[in-house]
């Protein structure tokens, strides 16, 4: 059986001592929200996102396995129009 995890079930600043947890309780997948890896544009920092999947294969032994939602994190509303963000500051 592969166990999987997702990485919102803790804070980042656990994020490495967590995966020495899962390597040594032999999970062999994690589930990420893009947006707690890189908060801002996550679909913009495709080479950084390489080299942290090579990290967690090669140190970790750990595959992503599927992605959650690219809002997790974000406070703005999802269903105003650019200028209501840009007044509201929270593009």
């Amino acid at each position: 059986m592969k166990l999987a995890i997702s990485n919102i079930a803790w804070s980042e600043k656990d994020d490495l001592k967590m995966y020495d947890f899962l390597k040594s309780n032999f999970f062999k997948r994690l589930e990420i929200a893009p947006t707690r890896l890189f908060p801002d544009n996550p679909y913009d920092n495709q080479e950084k996102a390489k080299d942290y999947l090579s990290m967690l294969i090669l140190k970790y032994g750990l595959e992503i396995c599927s992605m959650q939602s690219i809002w997790f994190g974000k406070t703005e509303n999802l269903f105003s129009s650019d200028e209501e963000r840009i007044e509201l500051k929270l593009y």
